[in-house]
């Protein structure tokens, strides 16, 4: 049955990802989508997901995606994200591991090293 869970949350968030605004593509678009203020969320992102928004932003900045994956995994767990919130996660996660792999494809050892890891985590 967790297979028809999974199911339904994929198409979920491909409905939900035709909603959005626009994709996010930048460490920066990221931090504002945790500032605005919406009528789902007035204060904005709360002082603990806004500071690990930072620490992802800042990994993603420095070209540590896995840092930046591990932050972004943990944000995205956080049950009070806005579905715009949890789009620009969801995207900035797909972007870090994208990049991940194009830095393993043209052969850096760290990259592979990485890819390898993350594969074995999610057996």
């Amino acid at each position: 049955m967790s297979g028809g869970k999974s199911i339904v949350a994929a198409l979920a968030l491909s409905l939900l990802a035709g909603c959005a605004e626009k994709k996010v593509e930048t460490a920066e678009e990221l931090k504002e989508v945790f500032e605005k203020k919406t009528s789902e969320a007035p204060q904005g992102a709360s002082a603990e997901v806004q500071a690990m928004v930072n620490q992802a932003a800042e990994s993603l900045k420095k070209k540590d995606e896995v840092a930046a994956v591990a932050t972004l995994q943990t944000i995205r767990a956080t049950p009070d994200l806005t579905i715009d919130q949890a789009l620009a996660v969801q995207d900035m996660i797909v972007q870090a591991q994208k990049r991940l792999a194009e830095r393993a494809a043209a052969g850096d050892p760290q990259a592979q090293a990485a890819m390898e890891m993350m594969k074995y985590k999610h057996r």
